[in-house]
């Protein structure tokens, strides 16, 4: 009898062990019914996936599945054709995970995976549908005024120029346009008439329009590379490969020279800023020159700085307002008086595609690639030189034309290729 119950205990212990070990809060691994519950909200073209955190030993990561369809239940991700790994995440507390419509179709199914130990627990699909603007072409140039209803843009596999409305998602005029190849746009109003400027980079000359029914208003064309250019009211700045003249100022009608300085060498942006005299600066790697302009377009005075901005990118790419710059490789702010302010990212292989200030300059948008990871960081620099991360939201990696804010959104236009075909598509986040 001894013997019997002492093996009675032994069975019950073992019992009691094996339920303390499984530690799965819900759902059973062993049926196909699903564990974990997924959950989808939409904002604009912001769509957040959260879920309760897994509290279950043996966690490795969760996996986020999308595709065009529900993805059906299976013990393993099925990845396949139509259904691709979105993110992976391997720290069990983190169970939110924003993106966007990155498949551009008008249904977007989500399935959440937990691997633990030797298997997987899942969820069911959610799917959202939501409406984005796409239309077909290579639109990788654009501008924005934020007073016009249409950004423009040009389409370098259709050759043609383009007024985009931003709100309606239609396109309001198009032309055809062989004489670009590879243009910086700029679109700007001015004492009420709104007007387009390419400054194209590849065969150098600039072209002036209307906008947006693209009446070409005058040409120019130029013997040696153009880095980039902007129209500033009367006048045409353009930073110019040229040994003796790399900076020049032009009337923005005639395209007429009227002075012309040494500049720096090699890619710059340029920062304009108002005042007597106005403030016009070339931001380089290697140093910043600063000069003051009278106003009839002439150099008054100039002074040279040691220390730029990192590989400052086009002209397009980087931003001003009353006070500052942001641009190059890690989002330098730079104020009128060409003091380095600081740098918003940082990283060996992480760089900058876009800046943006918000309107009332409390804010930067970026977007950022670090090692294919593509994201749009929201920075507060109201009490410059502290900055804080405000906001990330994950975009696809694809390339981006333009970025600007409008409506109460940050509006964003990039280029995929959706079976070898380009397709331009605008997407909204919220401030």
């Amino acid at each position: 009898m001894k013997i019997n119950h002492l093996i009675l205990v032994l069975i019950t212990i073992t019992m009691g062990i094996s339920f303390v070990q499984c530690t799965l809060d819900e759902g059973n691994p062993g049926t196909n019914s699903p564990a974990l519950t997924l959950q989808a909200h939409s904002e604009l073209s912001l769509i957040t996936l959260d879920w309760e955190p897994v509290k279950v030993t043996g966690f490795k990561e969760y996996i986020i599945l999308q595709s065009t369809a529900e993805i059906p239940n299976s013990p393993t991700p099925p990845i396949n054709q139509d259904v691709t790994v979105l993110t992976r995440i391997n720290q069990v507390d983190i169970t939110s995970f924003s993106t966007t419509n990155t498949l551009l179709t008008p249904t977007t199914c989500f399935k959440l995976y937990c691997s633990v130990d030797d298997r997987f627990m899942y969820s069911g699909s959610v799917c959202t549908n939501q409406t984005t603007t796409v239309i077909s072409g290579f639109f990788d140039r654009a501008d924005h005024d934020a007073d016009l209803p249409q950004v423009a843009m040009f389409d370098r596999i259709n050759i043609q120029l383009v007024a985009l409305n931003t709100a309606t998602g239609i396109v309001d005029n198009s032309i055809p346009e062989s004489n670009m190849s590879f243009p910086q746009l700029d679109l700007s109003t001015f004492q009420g008439t709104a007007r387009l400027f390419s400054f194209d980079l590849s065969s150098p000359q600039i072209r002036r329009y209307t906008f947006p029914d693209f009446v070409l208003q005058n040409q120019k064309f130029l013997g040696q590379s153009l880095f980039g250019g902007l129209a500033w009211k009367d006048f045409v700045f353009l930073l110019y490969q040229n040994s003796t003249q790399g900076f020049q100022v032009l009337n923005a009608t005639k395209l007429s020279t009227i002075d012309n300085q040494v500049g720096l060498a090699g890619n710059r942006n340029l920062a304009i800023f108002e005042g007597d005299p106005l403030i016009v600066m070339e931001i380089g790697d290697a140093g910043i020159i600063r000069y003051e302009i009278n106003a009839a377009g002439k150099v008054v005075n100039s002074d040279s700085y040691i220390t730029g901005a990192q590989q400052p990118n086009t002209q397009n790419t980087c931003d001003i307002n009353d006070e500052y710059y942001v641009g190059g490789r890690f989002a330098t702010i730079i104020n009128k008086d060409a003091d380095v302010i600081t740098n918003l990212i940082s990283g060996a292989n992480s760089f900058t595609q876009l800046c943006r200030f918000s309107p009332d300059g409390s804010k930067v948008a970026l977007i950022t690639n670090n090692v294919n990871v593509v994201e749009l960081q929201v920075f507060d620099i109201s009490d410059l030189p502290a900055t804080s991360k405000i906001q990330t939201y994950n975009l696809p990696n694809v390339t981006y034309a333009d970025m600007f804010y409008k409506d109460n959104a940050i509006n964003v236009i990039g280029v995929s290729f959706n079976s070898s075909s380009p397709q331009t598509f605008l997407l909204k986040f919220p401030e």
